[in-house]
């Protein structure tokens, strides 16, 4: 049986990576100007200019992708017909499925491995690369290491599969893979429960980086925090980005435990770096009321020139003085403006507390058909926070389940949904198609959402009972949650 082809995006390479790299949340704090924009446009262009890039008649190849430094051997005897319906390779070719693993976890060019990471996703399957992952992760090379044990680490991968060689690769001789492998483990939570005794271990190890992710990834596995702290204090003076990032971030998650840590986040504010000082106030936020320290250093921050400086700290000022008139001002005036990531981030903050920010009800509601897909999905759901009202809310938020839509936009709408619960239920029928969509993560994301909505999404049980033989473990495991809530008699 072969699979249906969905045709890849057929904007020149140079195009697809700029416009990527502007997309990413790390460039969109920066906000970089046209002029910064068309430089970069120019240097991705002569880059590729000699490397086969796409000119903008052609066709876009369904499966076929290339490294940076040369081209990847094709693994068909003839190469496909120029034409975007040329038929994928069958789920049962190893040969294929293993070199597109190859270039999705070791190639030099980002748009190569997303196009790999496609191809596999559309036409193996989430869990037709797990076999070649760990084969690479215990012996690839370095490069291949590493990028096995990230991907091991998404959502979606049977830790019953993945925790046990992931463990083991904590004894590898290279930092790098080491780090990688403490960051996937701490993605499985409390299924990662038996790399806890080795995690531990790592705590003293002889790279600043292993230690403060071995601590990070035992929070999320344990959520203890005591034996945490002393590493995670050390890290935050340390030089080295990485670890400083990666401290800063944990501590945020512990909250209010990690309240030892406020002077050393308070410091990290006027750091020089482009991203500690937007990082520490959210961390200072998450911390909450025992932040109170930071409050005069927060307040002097909404006076900044730059947009991250001024919502992110109206952000972590209201979650720690939730009757701050000052940062409710600023985040409603932040919804005043242009659609994108800082006013998304000023409506999440409203819709925690909805409460304070009546007043952006009218500018909410305005958003809901804005062309920006992230901007109307977060316009809908603290539309909802604030109002609990469906009447608007379902229609926006169904809308962008429709197959014509980016599959990420898909998810984070079933998601949004999820988030609604039992006032979701008019979305069933929706939810319930989208569990025969060919994306896994899409069928995985409405499993959850039907979960949520409980017993209101009673005439999705047998569909959902049908999903737990899905050939998604991710979709599987969904499915049996969601069955449990609805009737735990199932």
């Amino acid at each position: 049986m072969t699979r249906k082809t969905r045709s890849l995006d057929s904007s020149p390479r140079p195009i697809r990576v700029a416009r990527d790299f502007f997309a990413s949340p790390f460039v969109t704090r920066l906000r970089p100007g046209p002029a910064m924009r068309s430089l970069f446009f120019l240097l991705v262009g002569g880059l590729f200019c000699g490397c086969g890039a796409q000119s903008p008649g052609q066709q876009a190849q369904p499966i076929k992708t290339s490294t940076v430094s040369a081209r990847r051997p094709e693994v068909a005897t003839t190469p496909p017909p120029e034409t975007s319906s040329a038929r994928p390779p069958e789920k049962h070719d190893r040969k294929w499925v293993h070199e597109e693993v190859r270039v999705m976890i070791s190639s030099d060019c980002g748009t190569c491995a997303a196009e790999a990471t496609g191809n596999l996703r559309r036409f193996a399957g989430r869990d037709g690369a797990i076999p070649f992952l760990l084969e690479f992760l215990a012996t690839g090379t370095e490069r291949e290491r590493v990028g096995a044990a990230r991907r091991l680490g998404h959502n979606g991968v049977d830790p019953a599969v993945a925790v046990g060689p992931l463990t083991a690769a904590l004894a590898d001789r290279n930092d790098e893979v080491r780090v990688a492998v403490a960051k996937a483990l701490g993605e499985f939570g409390e299924d990662a429960m038996p790399a806890v005794p080795v995690l531990r271990g790592k705590l003293a190890d002889p790279n600043a980086n292993v230690r403060v992710h071995a601590a990070s990834a035992l929070w999320k596995i344990t959520h203890r925090y005591a034996e945490l702290l002393p590493v995670l204090l050390e890290s935050l003076k340390h030089t080295d980005e990485d670890v400083c990032l990666t401290a800063i971030q944990t501590v945020g998650e512990i909250g209010a435990n990690a309240r030892e840590a406020v002077p050393l986040l308070i410091a990290l504010t006027r750091s020089k770096s482009l991203v500690f000082p937007t990082t520490s106030v959210e961390a200072l936020g998450k911390i909450g009321p025992d932040a109170a320290l930071a409050v005069p250093r927060l307040v002097q921050l909404l006076g900044h020139s730059d947009d991250a400086m001024r919502v992110f700290p109206a952000g972590a000022l209201l979650d720690i003085q939730p009757d701050s008139e000052m940062a409710t001002t600023v985040l409603v005036q932040e919804l005043k403006g242009s659609s994108g990531y800082f006013w998304e981030c000023a409506a999440t903050v409203l819709g925690r507390h909805a409460s304070a920010a009546r007043g952006a009800i009218p500018l909410l509601r305005a958003r809901l058909n804005d062309e920006d897909l992230g901007t109307r999905r977060t316009a809908a759901v603290t539309l909802w926070q604030m109002t609990q009202e469906t009447d608007q809310v379902l229609p926006t938020l169904t809308g962008l389940l429709e197959p014509g839509v980016h599959w990420q936009s898909r998810i984070a709408a079933a998601e949004a949904l999820g988030t609604i619960g039992p006032g979701a239920k008019a979305a069933v029928p929706k939810l319930m198609r989208a569990l025969n969509d060919e994306d896994d993560g899409l069928r995985a994301a409405a499993a959850t959402a039907l979960g949520k909505v409980g017993r209101g999404s009673r005439d999705a049980i047998p569909s959902l009972v049908k999903r737990k033989n899905d050939e998604a473990f991710a979709v599987r495991q969904a499915a049996t949650k969601a069955l449990r809530l609805i009737d735990p008699g199932t």
